[in-house]
């Protein structure tokens, strides 16, 4: 990803649009592993953890293009465990709980992320964070989301549901982006 970022200058967005409409491809293996609708709420959550995946790959994207990934990565595994906890938190209402010694482990493990992430001379700045912080909001919703389709449906229905929640931020991203339009419709004369 960050070659393709840096060395080829891949636009983000394009890049996103293209992750989102090759998702669909898992729609082929719907003859081999069935594939069961279900009700609207699971529909929901599916297409909204797709979406939010999908916006989170895109911060992902934007931040291996514009920053260091031994800089960026740790920082958003800082985070994710984080937000994680707090929308499990959230969506269990109180009631998951740690053990001390499971609070400890998650505390060694978000210090330790943080620790990589910081040097003498080269800290994170407010860019880097701002960046890490959203692809870890978003990535920890959509993972909680998931948990959630996962408990009530199949796997493979989930996953096509999520792919195809995915499809919905390439299509926002064709009809919105003057930049993946033209990457997608208009051939380039060299």
């Amino acid at each position: 990803d960050k070659y393709l970022l840096a060395s080829v200058a891949i636009n983000p967005r394009i890049y996103t649009f293209y992750v989102g409409v090759l998702g669909m491809l898992v729609f082929l293996l719907v003859p081999f592993v069935g594939f069961s609708l279900p009700g609207p709420w699971q529909i929901f959550l599916a297409l909204g953890a797709g979406i939010l995946f999908l916006t989170s790959l895109f911060w992902l994207f934007k931040g291996l293009q514009r920053f260091e990934a031994s800089r960026i990565i740790p920082l958003i595994g800082a985070f994710i465990p984080l937000f994680t906890l707090a929308f499990v938190w959230i969506a269990s209402q109180g009631s998951s709980t740690f053990t001390e010694g499971h609070f400890l482990a998650f505390l060694l493990l978000v210090a330790g992320s943080v620790l990589i992430t910081v040097q003498r001379r080269k800290g994170a700045n407010l860019a880097t964070l701002r960046v890490a912080f959203l692809r870890a909001f978003f990535i920890s919703l959509a993972f909680v989301m998931m948990k959630y389709v996962y408990l009530a449906q199949p796997f493979w229905s989930g996953f096509m549901l999520f792919r195809a929640g995915g499809f919905l931020v390439a299509l926002w991203l064709l009809f919105f982006s003057r930049e993946v339009r033209e990457e997608t419709f208009e051939r380039k004369n060299e």
